[in-house]
C-alpha cells in the first residue's frame, strides 16, 4: 500500500518540497544530490530545517527500478528521527527537471495503522522486537545506522565504572 505524502521542485537548481503525515510534517525539505563513484551509494540525501531554523538529515534515497511493471527509475529510502514513534519508509517517482512525488509505503500489511508498533522507552515494540533507540532495525543485531552498539545489559553495560556515577560527581 503506498500513499502519496509529498511533492519537490526544482527551485533555482535545488530539489525543494515538503513530506507530511498523520504524525510527520517536515514543511521545509530538499533533496541534496550524493555524488559518489560508488554505484551502491545513495542518489539523495533528505534534509529539513528544524524548529531551530537548521538543516538537518533525515535519510538517504537510493536508485532503485521498478523491473516487474514498467522500468521506470525511482528513489526508495527511510527516513527516520529519534523524535519519531516509527520511521517513515518512502519512494519518490519523476525526475529532478519535473519534479517528484513522495509516496508513503508500508512494508508489511499485517501490522496495525501506522506502519510498526509503538515503541517503548527501553527500546522494545509492543510486539516484544528489539528496534534499538531511535527506530529501524538497529543496535548489535540490525544492519541500520545509529543506536547504540553496547550492551543494555550484563557484562559491560555499566561501561566499567566501580561505582556509581552519581556518588562520585558532587552536584
Amino acid at each position: 500500500m503506498s500513499k502519496t505524502v509529498g511533492e519537490f521542485r526544482n527551485v533555482n537548481g535545488q530539489l525543494l518540497g515538503f513530506i507530511a503525515s498523520g504524525e510527520i510534517d517536515l514543511q521545509r525539505a530538499r533533496l541534496k544530490p550524493i555524488a559518489s563513484n560508488n554505484p551502491r551509494a545513495p542518489k539523495f540525501e533528505v534534509e529539513a530545517i528544524n524548529r531551530n531554523g537548521r538543516w538537518v538529515p533525515y535519510g538517504a534515497l537510493f536508485e532503485a527500478t521498478a523491473i516487474h511493471t514498467t522500468g521506470e527509475i525511482f528513489y526508495s529510502g527511510e527516513l527516520d528521527d529519534q523524535s519519531w514513534r516509527f520511521p517513515m519508509q518512502i519512494a519518490l517517482f519523476g525526475t529532478a527537471e519535473e519534479g517528484f512525488r513522495a509516496s508513503w509505503r508500508r512494508d508489511d500489511m499485517a501490522r496495525p495503522a501506522g506502519g510498526r508498533a509503538a515503541r517503548s522507552r527501553n527500546g522494545d515494540d509492543d510486539e516484544g522486537e528489539d528496534r534499538g533507540f531511535g527506530g529501524g532495525e538497529r543496535g548489535q543485531f540490525g544492519g541500520g545506522f545509529g543506536g547504540s552498539t553496547a550492551p543494555m545489559e550484563g557484562a559491560g553495560a555499566r561501561g566499567g565504572f566501580s561505582n556509581d556515577l552519581d556518588e562520585e560527581v558532587p552536584f
